[in-house]
């Protein structure tokens, strides 16, 4: 993960769509997943932003390639 994914994914968890949209532009990759203990339960970016209810940084997402079959194991 680079830092540009890691800002993404700060982005996300704070609902900055700015942010997000300079994160994409720095080169973070749509399909950024969140860091977590485990890598198997690490979420998408467009899964996190769909949990928290975050439509216009989904949309972003979608537009700059996520994979909306992506999964993780609570899925």
């Amino acid at each position: 993960m680079t830092l540009a994914d890691d800002e993404l994914i700060s982005a996300i968890a704070d609902g900055d769509i700015e942010r997000a949209r300079a994160a994409l532009a720095a080169g973070a990759s749509a399909q950024a997943r969140e860091k977590g203990q485990r890598e198997d339960l690490n979420w998408p970016a467009l899964n996190l932003a769909v949990s928290k209810g975050h439509r216009e940084i989904a949309r972003l997402l979608i537009d700059a390639g996520a994979d909306v079959n992506a999964i993780c194991r609570y899925q």
